[in-house]
């Protein structure tokens, strides 16, 4: 999985190292544990390249690094719907890290992150709407209070699932 490529400064051939999700990692396949430039170039430092600075959105830091798409899923309640249209409403690339966006773009998406109901907010909306079903008495209210499929999934067997996730203290 190595791509020979030219080093940017040097006239010499490097070894570009397989992309992880946190970033280039020079020598893990060989178990080094080195923290000089992956590309031995005159003037640049791994360290800085390696530590990288972050991004704050929402509250939240994210490394420059990151995708800008797979950021804004971490959010509980954006999907992959919902952060492809942010993205096409700031005509933002699907590929762009949070490092490549202008600040005031990342300020725009905050204030489109902060007019959306997500997080606490929502979790605090779900709760409530099955508190309403409970109260209210309806089947789904007291298949919830009992654990059980609410959506008309078997109970014969494989249930396990159902039982864990429809309490009314859910994390998640």
């Amino acid at each position: 999985m190595f791509v020979p490529e030219k080093c940017p400064s040097a006239d010499h051939v490097a070894i570009l190292y397989m992309r992880r999700p946190g970033g280039f990692i020079p020598g893990e396949e060989f178990g080094a544990t080195t923290t000089s430039n992956p590309w031995n170039c005159p003037g640049d430092s791994y360290d800085s390249f390696h530590t990288a600075t972050m991004v704050f959105l929402l509250g939240i830091n994210f490394p420059e690094h990151r995708l800008l798409k797979h950021s804004l899923e971490t959010f509980y309640g954006i999907g992959t719907q919902h952060s492809t249209r942010i993205l096409a409403k700031f005509s933002i690339f699907q590929r762009a890290t949070v490092g490549s966006i202008h600040p005031k773009t990342i300020t725009a998406i905050t204030a489109e992150l902060s007019n959306m109901t997500i997080e606490t907010d929502l979790r605090k909306k779900v709760r409530e709407n099955i508190a309403r079903l409970k109260d209210m008495g309806s089947y789904r209210g007291r298949r919830h209070a009992m654990g059980l499929p609410v959506r008309g999934q078997r109970t014969r067997s494989q249930i396990l699932t159902a039982r864990k996730l429809n309490r009314t203290d859910r994390f998640g």
